[in-house]
């Protein structure tokens, strides 16, 4: 009988002889995924060096003894095969199911103490992203064409805008939005299809009443636009309520893309907005500029 043979056997007769391969097998698995979620987030730097070295020390705590155990499992083995072989009889087998059941308890506290660092630093990597302004001032467009920005100071907050968009004068802003809520600045291109307009008005409005409103404006959205996507983050202790969708014109559709806040108790609204057909060039151009919103001072 070879080997291989007689392990099946006593895989079949003997119960702490299967449960040694049972568990260990969900050791191994466990270490598997240990090892390789703290590669791919170290990799991917979602978690910083340390937190890697914290997750790689758990694993070999729990790696090293289990070695050591199969070791001392497979020379065990060999010497009851070769005891076997010469008398036809099969010894004793030593139960070591208690050892990996304590492994197996480690193991699952590893992946779980894995798995709540994991959580965390990727809340802080997006909670980062939504926090952090990228400081360049160019990007370009789905066309290749160089958009070249800078810092427009609004006062309480700066934004950049593309230098050469010009400040839409009052009768343009009439003409264009004529139901009587014009914005209190626009700045637009020179055929006026791409524009960011600002509310800036004396509408009072506290930061934690800034969910509560832009779910009121997508509310009143959703009876005439399209595509609405609505979003929230905080920039510089900010509520920011992010609202896009696609609105009906006299003569085509407009691709918005508009965030809500407070500052010192007044309601502020910036609204890039272009037509639908220049919305694939210019929607990235549109997140750089709203995601460049920047106050002067942190909100109380």
């Amino acid at each position: 009988m070879k080997k291989n043979e007689f392990k099946k056997i006593m895989k079949k007769e003997n119960k702490a002889f299967k449960n040694f391969y049972l568990y260990g097998g969900f050791v191994t698995l466990l270490l598997v995924i240990v090892i390789i979620l703290n590669v791919l987030l170290n990799f991917n730097e979602i978690i910083p060096l340390y937190a890697f070295i914290v997750n790689a020390v758990l694993a070999i705590a729990v790696a090293i003894p289990f070695i050591v155990i199969d070791i001392k499992n497979d020379k065990e083995i060999k010497s009851m095969y070769e005891s076997y072989q010469k008398d036809g009889k099969i010894p004793e087998y030593k139960d070591k199911t208690k050892s990996l059941k304590i492994l197996l308890i480690f193991s699952i506290i590893v992946v779980i103490i894995d798995g709540f660092i994991m959580a965390k630093y990727t809340f802080l990597k997006e909670n980062e992203k939504t926090n952090t302004i990228d400081t360049s001032l160019e990007i370009m467009t789905n066309q290749g064409n160089r958009i070249t920005t800078q810092y427009e100071d609004l006062g309480e907050f700066s934004l950049k805008i593309p230098t050469d968009f010009n400040i839409m004068s009052k009768e343009a802003i009439s003409n264009k939005y004529p139901t009587g809520n014009a914005p209190s600045l626009v700045y637009t291109n020179e055929r006026g299809t791409i524009n960011i307009a600002f509310v800036l008005n004396d509408v009072a409005m506290r930061n934690d009443e800034i969910e509560e409103y832009t779910k009121a404006m997508e509310t009143m959205y959703r009876q005439y636009a399209n595509d609405i996507d609505i979003n929230f983050f905080e920039r510089n202790n900010h509520k920011i309520g992010e609202i896009k969708f696609i609105s009906p014109a006299s003569d085509t559709n407009i691709y918005n893309h508009i965030i809500a806040f407070s500052v010192a108790g007044k309601l502020r609204l910036v609204n890039f907005n272009c037509t639908e057909e220049l919305r694939h060039e210019w929607e990235e151009v549109g997140n750089f500029i709203i995601n460049s919103l920047n106050f002067t001072e942190k909100q109380d």
